[in-house]
């Protein structure tokens, strides 16, 4: 019965092993200047570490906070999305 796939009352089909991954960075800077990188300069900086937006605008004033939106502009394989 080679090539035959059957589902016996009850029984569920075998399931795939689940795929993990951890991954680890090391910022050789303080806390502080991390910080301030990623959170409170995030417009400046965010295409420097995702460089297919080429447009990224705030909806709404400075400071960044919980729940700002923003309106980002990609470019993928020559498509802009």
């Amino acid at each position: 019965m080679l090539g035959l796939n059957v589902n016996l009352k009850g029984m569920s089909p075998p399931r795939p092993p689940a795929v993990g991954g951890v991954a680890r960075t090391v910022i050789s800077q303080p806390r502080d200047f991390a910080f301030d990188f990623v959170a409170r300069d995030f417009f400046k900086n965010y295409q420097r570490w995702c460089p297919q937006v080429v447009e990224l605008e705030p909806n709404g004033s400075a400071p960044v906070r919980v729940g700002m939106t923003a309106r980002q502009v990609t470019m993928e394989r020559g498509i802009r999305s």
